[in-house]
């Protein structure tokens, strides 16, 4: 069974949770990504998606000025660089997430993964 570290994205796009929801959503939009890890300090804080926006329009509850801290996701589903991919794949199952951070030991972000990078894989084992 490949390990996480062997499928996951290692270049990772961070957004800080003192940036303006406008900030977020412009930089998400201009890399054509729907969603990054929040990091502080080194250490991941949260996740940010554009569903966190659309979320809160739906509730009527947003202001482009307030920052990533109020919208984001504070407990982030976590794996391990060294942990098997069937780890993250009954996360993606059981959670019906789009995106895992990968932390290593010392909590800082090492890559993400997505159901996508899993296919890509498989694909790939098949060619």
């Amino acid at each position: 069974m490949p390990k996480v570290k062997d499928l996951m994205t290692h270049s990772v796009l961070t957004l800080s949770p003192e940036s303006t929801l406008e900030e977020a959503a412009q930089t998400l939009a201009n890399l054509g990504v729907s969603g990054a890890p929040v990091v502080e300090n080194e250490r991941l804080v949260g996740v940010f998606s554009k569903s966190d926006i659309v979320d809160d329009l739906s509730d009527g509850e947003i202001d482009l000025t307030d920052l990533v801290k109020k919208t984001m996701s504070k407990n982030p589903l976590t794996v391990s660089p060294e942990d098997d991919v069937s780890v993250a794949v009954k996360l993606f199952a059981e959670k019906k997430v789009h995106r895992i951070v990968v932390v290593d030991a010392a909590g800082a972000v090492a890559g993400i993964l997505t159901p996508l990078d899993i296919v890509a894989a498989l694909h790939q084992s098949l060619l």
